[in-house]
């Protein structure tokens, strides 16, 4: 998406479409409760491997929200909603945190939570209506997984299942939604899957930013609420002597961070500052940037070791490198280092970054897909940079106009600093005191113009008149 913006070239985005329809069509894809299964086990996305993994979801979500901005598609916000809403309905703990993992298995039985028999959907449903769910759904007396059971999955496009079952398609469309949450319903009455319930600071991370994107472009406090609260359990209850520790589980925080927990709750944390302009979250982010490099740099190479200088003795001290199932620790690192110099001026946090990019070259030319995170971080840097002020008074319905247009564009290079009032930052918290407060030069001389929410859109440190008016800032985010 990225390089589809960069060169317009259609085939790009086209690729991202195909791909996230189809896994979205898939059985991979819950279709009752939200959220994706760990991975597909055949070559039509139908069959999955049933675990759902905290990461995939978080990762999954910024993609389709992403989708949604670069393509206008509701689908795909919809898709990125029904993430999060499973995410905090099912994998949130009461303590503040996100768990890891749902199991596959339910007694000893995989599946057995998610898998639904032909008969099972008729009584729920009733006859006619079953049957027109069944036939939209692949379901079949046969079935498609072990004992004649079926996973979903879209079996068919929507306007030839209408035509078949002789409706118009917004009627269809109500009939299966009527019917998903018929059968949630009774999906929630049987045993749940087991909670894998490690919170994870790597894998949180991940989700606080996700959450908070998803918040601010689904115009959704409640997931706020949600990345707030996963980010004040971490910082409550998993720094000691101001390191981050890597795992909490029952109480019990332990094992020291790896470098993949400094950069996705680093990058998290920008999101959640970009959604709340609670300066303590960019603070803390700041914070954990210095570490990487004061912790995790490889003096020799310039790239940064996955364990700090002074972890558990280890047989080698591996460098980060490639992506894998999760982007790499090293790439993330540096896309925060790059986000937060953006936001604060500090230009010697960006040459440590650009410094780590630097020190892969030759294995980014030899195999540049195997670092796609890290070519993100660079395509962030090479710009043309995006900076968006938003001060004055935003809690009204003219600031959530302007907010709401920001939010709705894809601007992958961008930053966005707000100040609730005129030339100052505001901070919701004074629970980390201990955490120096950073200081935006982007928001320096910035006034709200008559007592309105105001807007400023600069590019690379040249900014814009102040705009009030919503036509306005539409014309000059879109330039």
């Amino acid at each position: 998406m990225r390089s589809y913006r960069r060169t317009g070239n259609e085939d790009l985005l086209n690729v991202v479409v195909h791909t996230l329809d189809r896994m979205a069509a898939g059985g991979i894809h819950d279709r009752l409760g939200g959220g994706f299964h760990r991975y597909s086990t055949d070559v039509r996305w139908v069959v999955p491997r049933f675990e759902k993994m905290l990461y995939d979801n978080a990762l999954l979500t910024h993609t389709h929200i992403d989708a949604y901005l670069v393509t206008g598609e509701a689908r795909f916000r919809r898709v990125a909603k029904g993430c999060l809403d499973f995410v905090v309905r099912d994998m949130a703990t009461e303590i503040g945190g996100f768990c890891s993992t749902l199991h596959a298995d339910v007694g000893g039985e995989e599946g057995a939570h998610y898998l639904w028999t032909e008969e099972e959907i008729l009584r729920a449903l009733g006859e006619r209506d079953g049957a027109v769910f069944n036939d939209c759904y692949g379901v079949s007396k046969a079935g498609n997984f072990k004992g004649n059971r079926c996973v979903l999955s879209v079996a068919k496009p929507i306007q030839e299942a209408a035509l078949q079952a002789d409706m118009s398609c917004s009627e269809l469309k109500e009939l299966l939604a009527t019917g998903r949450a018929k059968l949630f319903a009774v999906r929630s009455r049987r045993d749940p899957p087991a909670r894998d319930d490690k919170i994870i600071a790597s894998w949180n991370g991940l989700m606080i930013g996700a959450l908070a994107r998803g918040g601010r472009v689904c115009d959704s406090h409640e997931y706020i609420e949600a990345a707030t609260r996963a980010a004040c359990f971490i910082r409550d209850n998993m720094v000691r002597e101001g390191s981050l520790l890597r795992v909490s589980r029952r109480g019990e925080a332990r094992l020291d961070a790896f470098l993949d927990d400094y950069g996705f709750l680093a990058n998290g944390l920008v999101d959640l500052y970009e959604a709340t302009f609670d300066l303590e979250w960019l603070s803390w982010a700041s914070l954990l940037a210095e570490s990487v490099y004061e912790r995790f740099s490889d003096p020799d190479s310039g790239g940064l070791f996955y364990t700090t200088y002074d972890h558990e003795r280890l047989v080698a001290r591996t460098r980060e490198r490639q992506d894998a199932a999760m982007p790499s620790g090293a790439s993330q690192a540096v896309m925060a280092s790059l986000r937060i110099a953006r936001l604060t001026g500090d230009e010697r946090l960006s040459e440590l970054g650009i410094g780590v990019i630097r020190s892969y070259g030759s294995k980014i030319r030899e195999r540049p897909t195997a670092f796609a995170t890290m070519l993100a971080a660079l395509d962030f840097h090479l710009g043309p940079a995006t900076e968006i002020a938003v001060v004055g008074h935003l809690e009204n319905r003219d600031a959530e106009i302007l907010r709401r247009l920001v939010n709705g564009c894809y601007l992958p290079n961008a930053v966005i600093a707000g100040s609730r009032v005129n030339g100052a930052v505001s901070s919701a918290s004074d629970a980390a005191e201990e955490v120096p407060r950073v200081s935006i030069p982007l928001l320096a001389g910035k006034k709200a113009i008559r007592g309105r929410p105001t807007v400023y859109v600069c590019r690379d440190r040249t900014c814009s008149r102040p705009i009030t008016s919503p036509d306005k800032l539409l014309k000059a985010l879109s330039v």
